[in-house]
């Protein structure tokens, strides 16, 4: 008599998107708390950082105050994304508009690739 042999796997889909919550509409929400630490980089400081995802739409929103006591005027950026192990996953090309001394403007930045996951971001000017 032969038998068969079921085997289950169990994947933990947690573990694939430990940094998402998924909203009732399908959006993903980052709940990364390392990327919502506030992230400094040439005078500027970059705070409330949110990243979501939805038909595979990837936004980041975030607030840039200039810190300098300069204005600056408007600049590229790349930001970059990282894993949990700090391993680069991807870059988004972002745009800062000019921002006087003491200001804050919002950067707002797309792609559409799926980047909900992302663990941590490190900012860095174009130039």
């Amino acid at each position: 008599m032969m038998g068969i042999i079921y085997f289950i796997i169990n994947i933990n889909q947690n573990e694939k998107e430990e940094f998402v919550k998924v909203e009732q509409d399908g959006t993903k929400v980052n709940i990364s708390n390392k990327l919502k630490e506030k992230k400094e980089f040439d005078g500027l400081k970059v705070e409330n950082v949110q990243l979501t995802e939805k038909d595979g739409q990837s936004i980041l929103l975030a607030n840039v105050t200039n810190t300098t006591t300069q204005d600056l005027d408007s600049f590229f950026v790349d930001i970059i994304l990282y894993d949990k192990q700090r391993n680069e996953i991807g870059t988004i090309l972002g745009f800062i508009s000019p921002v006087k001394s003491g200001q804050t403007v919002e950067l707002k930045a797309g792609i559409t690739e799926d980047y909900a996951n992302v663990y941590d971001i490190k900012i860095v000017n174009k130039e």
